[in-house]
């Protein structure tokens, strides 16, 4: 462990038990997780939540981006997943949460609204890959059509070749 390291993990740990002998509630380590003052203090508070509704706040607002990702990590109720998959601004959380979902009707709307909105040309081109529903598919062919999807995003997928949209 080099000296950085080292530091770093007494630094989590004095805040860790700071936040323990404070008493600290899960909606104040939430509040810490999503905008504490440092990454230490954030990582600290966040390692100590485990409500799903908190989870899914966290996974919606947090500061980082490790910490909205590790927090959806940790959901696993499918009524909060779907939240999740539906409101965080994070396009890379919602497809997370989407992957996750049981339903995979809004699982295709979710990569639906990723692959045709998301300002991130990736997550556009994966979520693409993962629809499989053809109603979905022949109406992104059609935005593709009138130029306001990018047209090269569906070339090539066998998906939208294989359903004739």
């Amino acid at each position: 462990m080099t000296t950085k390291q080292s530091y770093t993990a007494k630094s989590e740990d004095r805040t860790a038990s700071a936040i323990d002998e404070a008493g600290a509630d899960q909606s104040i380590r939430a509040w810490v997780a999503m905008n504490g003052m440092d990454r230490n203090t954030r990582q600290a508070a966040f390692r100590q939540l485990t409500n799903q509704s908190i989870l899914a706040d966290v996974a919606k607002y947090a500061k980082d981006w490790e910490i909205r990702e590790a927090a959806v990590e940790m959901l696993t109720d499918q009524n909060i997943l779907a939240d999740v998959a539906k409101e965080a601004t994070d396009s890379s959380v919602r497809m997370t949460a989407a992957e996750k979902l049981t339903d995979r009707t809004l699982a295709q709307k979710v990569f639906a609204d990723i692959a045709k909105n998301c300002s991130d040309w990736y997550l556009r081109r994966e979520a693409a890959k993962k629809m499989t529903d053809k109603n979905i598919l022949a109406a992104l062919r059609k935005i593709a059509g009138s130029g306001i999807f990018v047209k090269n995003l569906l070339t090539g997928f066998s998906q939208f070749q294989a359903c004739n949209c």
